[in-house]
């Protein structure tokens, strides 16, 4: 991949954390692989596709703090952010082992982006529930949230439970989770303003007019547009963050 000209590369799984339990009686891991990587010279970003909160140790995120090629975003799957609904769910975790995790990861890495996925409806989630969990986000100040809604599998032991979430109400509630989101990044994003950043320009678009922007994502993962600039894909320049707009964060190529 780096002969190839391959700037960054994402480790991606279904047990991301887990990465070598099974091979050679456990002599290797998730940060090993990251160190091994961050070794070829042409690769300048290491990312992470997605990673469960309990495989996060802590020599993981020793790695996460030192490696300078390892991108500070970590999406990590919350569910839900009501402990009953947690338990019934068979997470691993409950909302307390959550936070004081996430706690440690952001005061190691601050400008550390955390996302999360979060399911609205699963059996039992009353409108209590739905508060702690709309609080619980809140608290953890979610760079942003992946939402989506509980559906019925004959195959999962969910499919058992009583008290079944009707459409209705679960269409309501993604809506609102996904209306904080839209908040809650709006605000990460925010705190980026006038910083300087590293951006990989993954393409370039035209806009009504024919104006050309070339578009990139920072370290953690904060979507770039750069009017007036054509970069080459792949590339990674400097830029300054200037002003939100929809979906972006406009910017400028900084010249030294």
């Amino acid at each position: 991949l780096s002969s190839n000209g391959v700037k960054e590369v994402v480790l991606t799984g279904i047990n991301l954390g887990t990465y070598g339990r099974d091979i050679d009686k456990g002599k290797t891991n998730l940060a090993k692989l990251i160190s091994l990587i961050s070794n070829f010279k042409g690769i300048k970003r290491i990312r992470l596709s997605s990673i469960e909160l309990i495989d996060i140790d802590a020599e993981l995120l020793n790695i996460f703090k030192h490696c300078s090629k390892f991108c500070h975003h970590l999406h990590i799957p919350l569910q839900n952010g009501d402990d009953k609904i947690l338990n019934l769910m068979n997470r691993p975790y409950d909302t307390s082992i959550f936070y004081q995790k996430i706690s440690l990861i952001k005061e190691t890495i601050p400008d550390i982006a955390i996302t999360t996925d979060i399911m609205v409806g699963f059996p039992n989630e009353d409108s209590d529930s739905f508060s702690k969990t709309v609080n619980f986000a809140r608290k953890i100040c979610f760079a942003k949230m992946h939402v989506f809604k509980y559906s019925n599998r004959k195959e999962c032991l969910a499919a058992l439970l009583p008290n079944k979430v009707d459409n209705r109400t679960k269409k309501e509630r993604s809506k609102k989770l996904q209306e904080l989101s839209k908040e809650l990044f709006y605000d990460f994003q925010k705190k980026s303003l006038n910083s300087i950043a590293e951006i990989l320009v993954e393409d370039e678009i035209k806009d009504k007019e024919g104006r050309i922007y070339s578009r990139g994502i920072t370290p953690n993962y904060i979507k770039i547009i750069i009017p007036d600039f054509v970069g080459k894909k792949g590339e990674i320049v400097s830029v300054k963050l200037h002003q939100i707009s929809s979906n972006y964060v406009i910017s400028s190529v900084q010249t030294y």
